[in-house]
């Protein structure tokens, strides 16, 4: 963690007084593939490798979009495709791993939250964070795919970005 930059994430660790929540975090932590991320950050925003890629693309008209109308007939059809390019790991820089990045944008201080925006409350009954809801959401599509397909384990990698 210290030879990728990223001591800060432990430094609120003595804050946390539930044992569980101690032990889940540490856990959390040590979970992180943090030469993967590494990688991920060089080749995206050191070499510049992804924009390099765009770059030599060519844009030409879509000829296949989805309107509503697709969407309200062939939802299971576009939904199984998705959990199987999951299950399959179709990640576009590393083999084998389909990741979500969050871009978040820093703290919440026109909000009047002096914390990153994510950890904000959306008002709703649960008292969910946007970053629990996301949490939730990717939770439970890790879930439908590994139950449709068999597979054991994290499926989709989470990054976040907060500045």
């Amino acid at each position: 963690m210290k030879k990728f930059g990223q001591s800060h994430l432990i430094d609120h660790y003595n804050t946390i007084q539930d044992q569980t929540k101690k032990a889940t975090f540490l856990a959390q932590i040590k979970s992180i593939d943090y030469q993967q991320a590494a990688q991920l950050y060089q080749h995206v925003y050191l070499d510049k490798s992804a924009i390099k890629e765009q770059q030599k693309c060519e844009f030409s008209p879509v000829s296949n979009i989805a309107t509503y109308e697709d969407l309200k007939t062939q939802s299971k059809e576009f939904e199984e495709l998705g959990i199987q390019a999951i299950s399959r790991g179709e990640g576009r820089f590393f083999p084998n791993i389909v990741a979500v990045c969050i871009m978040s944008g820093g703290q919440g201080t026109r909000l009047g939250f002096d914390h990153p925006k994510g950890m904000f409350n959306l008002g709703l009954q649960s008292g969910l964070t946007l970053f629990g809801f996301f949490a939730n959401r990717l939770a439970r599509l890790n879930e439908i795919v590994c139950k449709r397909t068999g597979k054991q384990g994290t499926l989709i990698k989470w990054y976040m970005m907060t500045s």
